[in-house]
């Protein structure tokens, strides 16, 4: 194919003085710096005011919105190369509900990405229709994420499978694997003056058993290879989370160790490790959860196509377009009621990209490198800005913001020393969604965004059911009205349960309790009364207490019937307050 050399200055949005002018001094500014400097310190907008404000309308929160956004970038980038670097957005849509993942690359996204990404998201899709089934569900994502990204995944672990891409060259070393690297870390992990506190020890034991699972996936014969992974990610995901930490590097932090151990390499790659098991509990969260399971019925993935290269006048080679700028233009091109708020992705956005960014002032990222590729390019898009003269205005005056900007800190001349990764593993930090789950010889999960009034789902399954499990999960819109929905004034009330019963609901104060029997199979009673203290007293049973508020994300609560009981009790409460006694009966099946 045979690239313009350079983009036509009328009608769009570059003219031939503005482009000189912005090139010429990102080439100056490119000049002046050295090594592995950058205009900018690294940026965090993880950790700070989001650029992105919330807006009335949307069903997700930004955070959400982005933290989502960040899953279908990261995987995209399946293997190492810069054409697979990847951006995406998550675009809500209210008629019909439905959600849309678009992708956008360096190259336009390849068939085996798109092919991947939409079995990965058909699964979610389809566990959002059955409403049901959250374990066997959850277990097939699993495998077709790790199988998806399998390569990505051994060049991560750097075992011997990896397939070094061309693009490395031949003088590029090989870094040792990734458990061998691992000795690092726990050289590093030690409590006040060498001694081995708990909290070390405990963190030490999953840094050790993460290091065994890695070192069998690197010797171990292909046969097994896909289990191996899978458990090696899982000992990821148990590193990355430590107390109330969702990340390694978080969490050494917090301990207090050694910088160069927390900003290490191998700290990295294990919080990435980590996340695709992360993203595939928070798919499933997102396809189970009522306020967002109809919109996961209607899931999709959309593409764009990448612009080719180009040189404007003043570069001083062929010009890329990012694909954080694509999705921006596409945006400005069609216009929508509930547009995205973020802009997720597989590497972190260099400089130029996070400058227009915030002078386009719609989209909020999670972070910024900061680094410096005079390789950037905005598209002309002669033919749409000919028949819209006003964005083309407005997108000259973003330029000229930016070119002033430069030329500010090439006048500042003080620049930052950046070693930083390009990429790296982004965590939810806010509050999570609560969930509970619990059965006749139950587990309660509890994970957790709370909003006002905060409404928590309770999943209810049988022993008889395929999960065998009740879930209690905060969620931030109250269903529709129902004959099933109660207030504090209404206890105690009991309900029977058949799997024709879909769900019921009460009111507690600032909570509310949606109880989910999606998943039963057989028939029981449920029973809801207020002032539980007393009646367990009177009982004297000694009833599990759960405080529903400052649950960590993806924590659990195991709540164990007595072997061969079909009765479950428990108190659920709001730090003490509006406490609730629930008590689970199942029939004989």
């Amino acid at each position: 194919m045979t690239v313009p050399r350079e983009q036509n200055a009328l009608p769009g949005i570059w003219t031939a003085d503005l482009s000189r002018s912005f090139y010429g001094n990102v080439n100056a500014l490119s000049n002046k710096l050295k090594g592995n400097q950058s205009p900018r310190a690294p940026k965090n907008y993880r950790q700070s005011v989001p650029r992105a404000k919330e807006m009335k309308g949307y069903l997700l929160s930004y955070e959400e919105e982005l933290h989502l956004a960040d899953h279908i970038a990261f995987l995209a980038h399946v293997e190492e190369g810069v054409e697979y670097v990847s951006a995406a957005v998550l675009q809500e849509m209210s008629d019909p509900p439905g959600f849309t993942f678009r992708l956008a690359s360096n190259q336009t996204p390849r068939s085996t990405v798109v092919n991947g990404i939409e079995k990965i998201l058909g699964i979610v899709r389809d566990h959002a229709k059955a409403g049901k089934h959250r374990q066997q569900y959850q277990s097939q994502l699993f495998e077709e994420i790790v199988s998806f990204s399998e390569k990505r995944i051994y060049g991560r672990m750097r075992t011997h499978h990896w397939v070094k891409p061309e693009h490395f060259g031949k003088g590029k070393s090989r870094l040792p694997p990734l458990y061998v690297r691992i000795d690092r870390i726990l050289e590093g992990i030690w409590g006040p003056d060498g001694q081995i506190i708990a909290e070390f020890a405990s963190l030490r034991a999953s840094v050790i058993a993460l290091r065994d699972a890695l070192e069998k996936v690197d010797q171990e014969d292909a046969d097994d290879q896909a289990n191996l992974l899978k458990d090696a990610i899982l000992k990821s995901y148990d590193v990355s989370n430590q107390g109330s930490s969702k990340s390694l590097e978080t969490h050494l932090q917090i301990l207090g160790l050694d910088e160069r151990i927390q900003a290490s390499r191998e700290v990295a790659e294990i919080d990435k490790l980590s996340n695709y098991w992360g993203i595939c509990k928070d798919l499933i969260r997102l396809s189970r959860q009522p306020e967002t399971r109809f919109h996961c019925q209607n899931l999709n993935l959309e593409i764009c196509d990448a612009y080719p290269a180009s040189q404007p006048p003043g570069a001083a080679d062929l010009c890329f377009v990012h694909g954080e700028v694509q999705l921006i233009f596409f945006y400005e091109k069609y216009k929508n009621d509930l547009p995205p708020r973020a802009i997720g992705s597989s590497k972190s956005a260099c400089f130029l990209c996070d400058l227009f960014i915030k002078h386009h002032g719609q989209f909020g990222i999670s972070h910024s490198h900061m680094k410096l590729y005079p390789k950037w390019t905005i598209p002309d898009s002669s033919e749409w800005m000919n028949q819209h003269p006003q964005q083309r205005k407005r997108f000259r005056g973003m330029i000229r913001s930016m070119d002033n900007e430069i030329c500010g800190l090439l006048n500042k001349n003080v620049y930052y020393h950046n070693a930083a990764m390009e990429s790296r593993a982004h965590v939810l930090l806010l509050e999570q969604r609560s969930s509970i789950a619990a059965s006749a010889s139950t587990v309660t999960s509890i994970s957790g965004v709370p909003r006002t009034p905060s409404l928590l789902a309770v999943r209810m399954s049988s022993s008889a059911s395929s999960s065998s499990s009740t879930t209690v999960q905060q969620i931030g819109t109250a269903v529709a009205a129902h004959p099933s929905i109660y207030q504090l004034e209404d206890l105690p009330v009991t309900i029977d349960i058949s799997p024709s019963t879909t769900f019921c609901e009460l009111t507690a104060g600032l909570v509310s309790y949606f109880f989910d029997f999606e998943d039963i199979a057989t028939t029981g009673m449920l029973c809801i009364a207020d002032n539980p203290r007393s009646a367990e007293q009177q009982r004297g049973e000694k009833r599990v207490d759960v405080n529903t508020t400052g649950l960590s994300f993806d924590s659990s609560v195991c709540i164990q019937a007595e072997p061969g009981s079909r009765h479950l009790a428990f108190i659920v409460h709001a730090d003490g307050r509006h406490e609730l006694g629930v008590s689970v009966t199942w029939h004989e099946p």
